[in-house]
This record gives C-alpha cells, sequence and structure tokens, in this order.
C-alpha cells in the first residue's frame, strides 16, 4: 500500500493515481488530507502538492487534477531521459522533473480531442494534431514508460514495496468491413460491379469475379481459414468485429439478413470473441448503434459487450457514452487510422473517463497501435519499412510488460489488390510477438 498526501482529493485525482498504481503496479492507494496523519506514517508514501515537507517522496503538483473543467491547459515540455514529457518544471525538490500524475490524465482521458480541433473529411481528430506527433512520441508508450521510471524510484526509496508489474499480452483482432470480394452481394450489386470494372478494362477481375461466382475458385476475401490456422499454430486469442450497416458510401459489407454471412459470424465466434462494428451511419445515430448491437447479439446468441468503431470514428465523450448506454464495457478504438502508435500514449487497458461528467466509468480501453490500412495506405510503407518500425514498438511494449493490439483485415490478408506479401509481413510480427519471454535467472 502506498498512502497519497495532497491538500484535497478530487475524482481526477484518485483516478489516475489508481491507474498508475493499483493497474499498473499491483499496489494499492489510499490518500489522506491530514498533514500530521502523513507526516506520521511510517510505510511508502507520496507527497503531491506544492511544497516538500520532510524527507518524502515529493511529486510537485500542477494544478489539472484539482480542476472540474476542460480548458485549454498551458503547461511546459522539457526532455528527460530523451523523451519530451508534458507538465515540466523540473521543481529541484521533485523526483522526476514533470508531473507524471497530470500529464498521464491528460494523455489517457484524451483531454486534447475535447477542446477545438481541425478535424479531417471524416470529422476525426488527426493524429498531426496530437501532442504526441508534435513532440515526437506518438510511437512509444510514454505512460508505461513513466511509470517504470516511477517503479524505478519506488524501490530505491522503499524496499519493501512490492511492486507487481502488468505481464505483456499480444491480441490480435480482425474488423470484418467486407466478409466477401464477389460472394454473396446478390445479383444487383454483382451486375453493377461487371459494368463498373469493364468501363475501366479491369478484366482481371471481370475474369476473377466470374469464376468465384461460378464457384470454380475461392473468393479471395474468404481468409478465415487461414486466420484459424494462425490461431491454432500461435496459440492465439484474437477478437472479431462485424459491421452490420445496411450498404451506403462507406458501409460496403454484404447483407447481415444474408445467410452465409450469418453462418461466418457464428462459425467465427465459435474459435474467437466478437463484437460489433458501429457503422459509419450509426456514428451520429443513437438508435442505429442499439439496432446493430442487438442485430450481432441475436444472430451469435451471446451478449454483445465489445465494440469497436468502423473508420476509428471517434467523439468524445459522445462516442462512448452511447456505447456505455448499451450494454458495451470493452471497447477498442484507441487508435489512429492514419498513423501507428498509442494514441493515448498508454500501451495497457484502462477505464474510461469521462471528462464532462468527472466520473471514471466501467467501460474498459483496450488500445490498439498498428493497423494494416495505416501502413499501407496512409503511411505508404512497404512490408519491409512496416515490419522495421512494428517490431521496434513491439520490442519496447514487450520489454514494460504492455498490451499490444493489431487491426487486420480479412481483404488484406487475400493477397490481392495491392495487398500481395502482406501476408508474410503479418505471420512474422505474430511470430516475433508470441516468441517466448525470456526471464532473468
Amino acid at each position: 500500500m502506498i498512502l497519497i498526501y495532497s491538500i484535497s482529493v478530487t475524482p481526477r485525482m484518485e483516478y489516475v493515481f489508481e491507474l498508475v498504481f493499483s493497474e499498473l503496479l499491483g499496489i494499492s492507494v489510499r490518500f489522506t488530507t491530514d498533514e500530521e496523519k502523513f507526516r506520521d506514517f511510517n510505510g511508502a508514501k507520496i507527497n503531491y502538492g506544492k511544497q516538500k515537507q520532510e524527507n518524502e517522496l515529493f511529486c510537485y503538483a500542477e494544478n489539472i487534477l484539482f480542476e472540474k473543467k476542460v480548458k485549454e491547459q498551458n503547461f511546459d515540455i522539457g526532455e528527460y531521459k530523451k523523451i519530451n514529457c508534458i507538465f515540466y518544471h523540473n521543481h529541484k525538490d521533485a523526483f522526476l522533473p514533470f508531473d507524471l500524475f497530470a500529464a498521464t490524465f491528460y494523455l489517457v482521458t484524451r483531454y486534447e480531442e475535447y477542446l477545438p480541433f481541425k478535424a479531417d473529411k471524416f470529422g476525426r481528430f488527426s493524429h498531426e494534431e496530437s501532442i504526441a506527433y508534435k513532440y515526437k512520441f506518438l510511437t512509444r508508450p510514454v505512460v508505461n514508460i513513466w511509470v517504470s521510471w516511477l517503479s524505478v524510484v519506488l524501490k530505491e526509496k522503499f524496499p519493501n514495496l512490492k511492486i507487481e508489474k502488468q505481464r505483456f499480452k499480444f491480441m490480435p483482432s480482425y474488423d470484418i468491413d467486407i466478409a466477401y470480394a464477389y460472394q454473396n452481394k446478390g445479383l444487383i450489386r454483382n451486375l453493377g460491379a461487371y459494368l463498373l470494372e469493364l468501363r475501366a478494362f479491369k478484366f482481371k477481375r471481370i475474369y476473377q469475379r466470374t469464376k468465384v461466382l461460378l464457384r470454380k475458385i475461392k473468393d479471395p476475401y474468404d481468409t478465415y481459414d487461414y486466420q484459424i490456422a494462425l490461431q491454432k499454430k500461435y496459440e492465439l486469442t484474437p477478437i472479431y468485429f462485424f459491421l452490420l450497416g445496411r450498404f451506403s458510401a462507406y458501409d460496403r459489407n454484404i447483407s447481415s439478413d444474408t445467410p452465409a454471412y450469418q453462418n461466418l459470424m457464428q462459425s467465427l465466434a465459435d474459435y474467437a470473441r466478437v463484437g460489433v462494428h458501429p457503422s459509419y451511419k450509426s456514428y451520429l445515430n443513437k438508435e442505429l448503434v442499439k439496432k446493430e448491437i442487438r442485430l450481432l447479439s441475436k444472430i451469435v446468441k451471446r451478449e454483445i459487450k465489445a465494440s469497436r468503431q468502423h473508420y476509428i470514428l471517434l467523439d468524445f465523450p459522445n462516442i462512448y457514452q452511447t456505447l456505455l448506454k448499451n450494454g458495451i464495457r470493452k471497447e477498442y478504438s484507441m487508435g489512429y487510422p492514419s498513423h501507428i502508435g498509442f494514441r493515448a500514449s498508454i500501451a495497457s487497458s484502462y477505464l474510461f473517463y469521462d471528462l464532462t461528467t468527472e466520473i471514471k466509468t466501467p467501460m474498459r480501453i483496450y488500445p490498439f497501435c498498428i493497423m494494416d490500412v495505416s501502413l499501407k495506405e496512409y503511411m505508404q510503407l512497404d512490408t519491409q519499412k512496416a515490419l522495421k518500425s512494428c517490431l521496434e514498438m513491439l520490442e519496447e511494449v514487450r520489454r514494460l510488460g504492455g498490451f499490444f493490439m493489431t487491426i487486420f483485415h480479412n481483404h488484406t490478408l487475400s493477397e490481392t489488390d495491392g495487398w500481395e506479401n502482406w501476408t508474410n509481413f503479418y505471420e512474422q510480427l505474430i511470430a516475433k510477438a508470441t516468441k517466448p519471454i525470456k526471464t532473468e535467472k
């Protein structure tokens, strides 16, 4: 147990100290505003305030954890151990030259996304807008790094304090946006596609489409047997997110009424966990979200507790509030579609804190750091450069004992449409991620 002293204890303080100590270090936390009680306490303790008292661990406190409203934060940024740190102060008595707790709170709550920002064409908060990108720590889980620094200080100051760090965990995930390239799309959609392909002189696709529809070859997007084979070979525990929205410009899956698609969802649910992939149209339509969750639940015959936004459409805090009201308790959209890295600067799951209500919610956020289309379409990386970048992040997360999630799509494992050799990239990444961790003797 560790005792935290401060002049007042706020919901923000309780949230971030419990995240850092209870969740990331396995240390229970108690708070006190009684200066004498704190001074007399003989165990591990931290003074979180403006002035050091005696010989305790002192963390200089910025104001954000004592505030209630969201407002522009004017903090300093400084470099420490070759990493840019926000809420930098370099106070002579503090054990770190920045407020680790204020910085962690700002990043994991996505405080900056509640403030006005320049949206991309889909209305999303872009990675270029983030402080992590601007100060070059987007691809590093700085919260986990900072906590590792804290653990070293705690061990030195309180050698009897038991610290239980999190263990590394790899989780692959799949978004099923387009279940099949040609099959089960109906006569009208296939005829329309034939005309478009003929007009664009895409004779190879016409030939392939015809062979698939005549059942001469397998649909190229039907990569599910391959995914299951990987699951068995590497002992994976993936999660699938199914798009059930009606056909539109950005929701292009086959109909959820199609028996083949329902059979696919039921079959994959036997091998892995499943979640809903709320459609593009549901982004600003709360009733559609509810409808799609209920529909998936009916098809797979189980309660749906997990979700990931199609197109990674997040709008703080509205999307999360809607999902909470519809029973979602595990959310997997925390990442950028346009760049690899850590949107909330953390490689661990954590509970969502709603800044508009100042409440720690029961919904747990599972951040992803790598998505196939980010690497190929947005960042324009070939498989060699992509693998190098991903392995660098993987090894750091592994060393820190963090959570490492990837997003792939069934169609990007098809070896078609420009995705040639990406299955090789994917399996190399999985092999590295599932490699046994050497333990120190």
